[in-house]
């Protein structure tokens, strides 16, 4: 068996091709898209015509807004039902036909599609810079955010990938559920109602999407231990399950 058979990162550039494929061509469509509309934006209100609420657009609200919207859909992109598929279609047979630890495999995959994840607001912010003439509204804690979403939201990806190749639609759930969550107690707090108690537990059990806002204040002490500790555990557990419970257990083959 040659060194080429045995290279522990010889799959990687194939990885990083098919990610630079998808989801990469999707976050340039949608860079150059979004840099048209804030083009369209800074015409209309430049020439006056945009009517009296007309909306100025910079590089530091578009990057905001954008994220804001898109952040858990652009991760779910790039890392996706990535073991579930293998398995289901019977790719994993082939993958690790010659020495590789399939933990390692998807730990590889898991990190490209990550760099990938960041190179998204990069995309975004030299279409915005063109569209319109100044700045990127990049910023060190946009790619922080950005980088402890994707540990958060990646991590619990891989994990329910490795059961179902439809894992990832329970991630988009249980975002949506805990940022509606969150949103309900912050209302009741405001309004000085005591929550129903499952409705708190609920809040406390789930991953805490909603402390990830880009363009926000950064995280400080407790709620960026809590990001980070619930984050790098999903990993953590996703790589021992890969690393124990053999591919095609319990799913479909």
């Amino acid at each position: 068996m040659n060194a080429r058979t045995r290279a522990p990162l010889r799959y990687a550039p194939w990885l990083a091709r098919d990610l630079l494929v998808w989801p990469g061509v999707v976050y340039a469509a949608v860079a150059v898209l979004v840099g048209f509309i804030d083009w369209r934006l800074a015409l209309r209100a430049a020439s006056g015509h945009a009517g009296r609420f007309s909306l100025v657009p910079t590089a530091a609200a578009t990057q905001a807004g954008v994220w804001n919207t898109c952040l858990t859909i652009a991760i779910l992109f790039a890392i996706g039902g990535v073991v579930g598929i293998d398995v289901h279609r019977g790719y994993y047979r082939s993958l690790f036909s010659k020495p590789m630890a399939p933990w390692w495999y998807y730990l590889q995959r898991y990190l490209l599609a990550g760099l990938m994840v960041l190179l998204a607001p990069v995309l975004l912010g030299a279409s915005v810079a063109v569209a319109l003439h100044g700045g990127t509204g990049l910023s060190g804690s946009l790619f922080a955010t950005i980088a402890m979403a994707y540990l958060l939201t990646g991590s619990l990806t891989l994990l329910c990938s490795i059961f179902r190749p439809e894992g990832w639609l329970l991630v988009f759930i249980a975002a949506f559920l805990q940022n509606m969550i969150a949103g309900m107690l912050k209302a009741d707090r405001y309004m000085n109602i005591d929550p129903p108690a499952i409705m708190t537990w609920v809040h406390r059990v789930l991953p805490p999407f909603d402390l990830l806002v880009p363009g926000g204040p950064s995280l400080q002490g407790g709620d960026l231990a809590h990001v980070l500790i619930y984050g790098a555990s999903l990993l953590i557990l996703a790589l021992l399950l890969l690393r124990f419970r053999p591919l095609g257990t319990g799913g479909r083959s």
